[in-house]
């Protein structure tokens, strides 16, 4: 039992919760009664509201307790690791174990050489879609000219003369 449930239980009347839990209920009872009369509630002990910390468990708090165990067995482990590791110039069965799962230096190399290419190729692209202008439109100032020319406005038996038309690009 924890101190401060201890002392509150020293201080308060055991059946000061009891009447406040009444009296709460009572004063609802009332306002609903007073609102509807034919509303009928069923009875309600204010003890069936404590009962639930008679039921509650709780561990024991001490230096026995799984929390601890389990401190001092990490501690432990990690004080004969530090004591009985190899040093970093030692060839040892972790060594050969995490080289076993590690990549190599010339991978990585490559990795970066290939990350380095596709960063260049995105900066061109993106160089070029900034630096890119639309092409310059020509407008022609008589647009019915091409019409004079078509083969459907001349007449019957005339060949269209397209030596003095010029098409900009």
């Amino acid at each position: 039992m924890s101190l401060a449930r201890a002392a509150s239980r020293s201080v308060l009347p055991r059946n000061a919760p009891v009447q406040l839990i009444q009296r709460r209920w009572v004063g609802d009872h009332l306002e609903h009664s007073s609102s509807s009369p034919n509303l009928h509630e069923p009875h309600v002990d204010a003890r069936h509201f404590l009962q639930a910390d008679e039921h509650t468990t709780y561990t024991t708090e001490g230096f026995t307790s799984r929390t601890w165990l389990y401190f001092v067995a990490f501690s432990a482990a990690a004080v004969g690791w530090y004591k009985f590791a190899p040093y970093a110039d030692e060839d040892s069965s972790i060594k050969r174990w995490i080289a076993q799962y590690k990549s190599s230096g010339s991978f990585w190399e490559d990795e970066g050489v290939r990350r380095l290419r596709e960063s260049f190729q995105f900066a061109e692209e993106t160089k070029s879609f900034r630096e890119a202008k639309a092409e310059p439109v020509f407008r022609y100032r008589y647009t019915q000219r091409f019409e004079q020319f078509s083969p459907f406005m001349q007449p019957v038996g005339t060949d269209v003369n397209f030596s003095d038309l010029v098409v900009k690009s």
